[in-house]
């Protein structure tokens, strides 16, 4: 994967990680997207949630996004 550098510097109060994700559930408002959450039950008696978002309007575009994927051996 290539290195793409940015000069982007972030508002003050967003440069604060949990202010981000705060902002973005409880105030920031997107419409026209329909969300359907999918539940794949793994076999060692775990779990996968799926968030699936879609648009009013058809595309050939997806966007994968992963977040704490992590386990202990």
């Amino acid at each position: 994967m290539p290195f793409v550098s940015s000069d982007y510097s972030p508002p003050f109060l967003f440069k604060i990680g949990h202010f981000s994700t705060i902002y973005s559930g409880l105030v920031r408002k997107v419409n026209g997207i329909i969300q359907e959450r999918e539940r794949i039950h793994l076999p060692d008696g775990d779990f996968l949630d799926l968030d699936w978002s879609f648009a009013h309007r058809p595309t050939n575009k997806v966007i994968i996004l992963l977040h704490g994927l992590e386990g202990k051996a």
